[in-house]
Parts: structure tokens; sequence; C-alpha cells
């Protein structure tokens, strides 16, 4: 799902990561268990133990969230939004 809805971001020229962190929302307890509680409470487990196991691979997968989005950022363009402003900032002073 992230990555189908990652896809359709890419082809209407939005960054892919925002269709990933819909599927995310989509997915998770709020929407799905809203609609599906029977699937909710097959994906999230009412055991403590079970809870605490899928937390740690829900923060392995922000961890790996942020080090694409790292990895998607344009870096040269980044470098050239940065000396515009340093130059603005030198005409400014």
């Amino acid at each position: 799902t992230a990555r189908l809805l990652g896809e359709i971001m890419r082809k209407l020229k939005q960054p892919s990561v925002i269709g990933e962190l819909a599927a995310g929302v989509l997915l998770g307890p709020s929407i799905l268990g809203a609609f599906a509680p029977e699937v909710q409470h097959y994906i999230f487990p009412p055991e403590q133990h079970q809870a605490d196991l899928l937390s740690v691979v829900s923060w392995l997968g922000v961890l790996f969230l942020i080090i694409v989005t790292g990895l998607e950022t344009v870096c040269l363009e980044l470098a050239a939004r940065y000396r515009a402003v340093v130059e603005r900032l030198a005409k400014a002073s």
C-alpha cells in the first residue's frame, strides 16, 4: 500500500514519502479500526509482549523512513538554495 500510494504521489509530482505516510495513516488503528475492527485486532495484537515486538518493528520502520527520505533529498538543489540565501544575507548587511 505504501509503495502504491508513493507511486501515485510521484505521478502527481509530489514526494513519494507523502503517499507512504498516507498509507500508514490509512492502515493504522484509527482509520482501519473504524471501518474494519476485526482486521485491526488481527494486525494489532492485544497481548503486551506481542505489542512490544510490533512497537520495535514500527520504530525500525520509522528509522528506515527517515533514512530513505534523506537519501531522496536533492542535495544539489539544497546547495543552490543555500547559496541564494547566503547572497541575499550578504546584500542585506
